[in-house]
């Protein structure tokens, strides 16, 4: 490491802390706090050793776009999501340019460990399971008024195949 990385670093730390502050209620269960906080050093336990490439670099400015981008929009829109995939895109454009290219693709396993890092699984996917209860109250709702509803695993299927009209 060169003293180049420290300032990426230190983005990346302040970045990780304020995504974890940003709303402090997924902290109520050690539960779902413990693999959030260990899922970074797992990361970085997994993929050593870590072999920096010498000399000079320059992060890519794509990876800063979609990084700034996705980290407005997650800010503005409240979505955890959009924050956690900014991180995970700064630090793997950071870590593509650093790491010898034989590592590179061993590395790029590991980034679903920060992604899921962060909270958006308790914070965000709330809304998906809403849907899922809403889904299933149309669903009974169509059932006490006589409609034909198919239930089940396997039983996904189109109500009529035959000819319109």
């Amino acid at each position: 490491m060169t003293a180049r990385d420290y300032p990426i670093i230190a983005a990346l730390l302040i970045l990780a802390l304020f995504i974890w502050i940003h709303d402090l209620s997924w902290m109520m269960q050690p539960a779902d706090t413990l693999p959030i906080l260990l899922a970074i050093p797992c990361m970085f336990w997994l993929g050593s050793p870590w072999k920096f490439l010498p000399g000079a670099f320059r992060v890519p400015t794509g990876g800063l776009a979609v990084t700034t981008g996705a980290f407005i929009i997650g800010i503005v829109t409240g979505w955890m999501f959009l924050l956690a995939i900014s991180w995970t895109v700064l630090l793997w454009s950071w870590l593509s340019i650093r790491i010898e290219p034989a590592d590179r693709r061993r590395i790029a396993k590991l980034l679903i460990l920060p992604l899921m890092a962060f909270p958006w699984l308790l914070l965000d996917a709330q809304a998906v399971g809403w849907w899922f209860k809403a889904f299933w109250q149309l669903g009974s709702w169509r059932i006490l008024l006589s409609y034909r509803v198919p239930c089940g695993p396997g039983r996904n299927q189109a109500a009529d195949t035959g000819p319109a009209c």
